[in-house]
């Protein structure tokens, strides 16, 4: 995304934060920082958990979740979860 790296992540924040969403489980990479701003500027209420890597979210989610639940899942750089 170049020089929009930014605005997008955080637009995605807030749009996430108005949404209904209950939990928000971030990843520690780039981005985060970004979206976990414009958590804050949507006055998001919800959980938000963090996790350094993915492999470690998808551990924990086991735990989470329950039948019926829906997992988006943001993966930009699949290489590094294999």
């Amino acid at each position: 995304m170049g020089p929009r790296t930014e605005s997008v992540h955080e637009e995605l924040g807030r749009e996430l934060g108005v949404s209904g969403i209950e939990k928000i489980v971030l990843i520690r990479n780039s981005v985060a920082a970004f979206i976990e701003g414009g958590l804050r500027k949507a006055k998001y209420r919800g959980d938000v958990m963090d996790f350094p890597s993915m492999p470690e979210a998808l551990s924990a989610m086991k735990n989470m979740t329950v039948d019926g639940d829906v997992v988006l899942i943001q993966n930009d750089w699949p290489d590094q979860y294999v």
